[in-house]
């Protein structure tokens, strides 16, 4: 369960680094 909520926060946080590349 721990471990699922770090993959859970990883992937959003690789999400907003991907968004932030496409405003820029």
């Amino acid at each position: 369960m721990l471990s699922n909520q770090i993959i859970q926060d990883f992937l959003l946080f690789i999400f907003v680094l991907f968004l932030v590349f496409k405003l820029i």
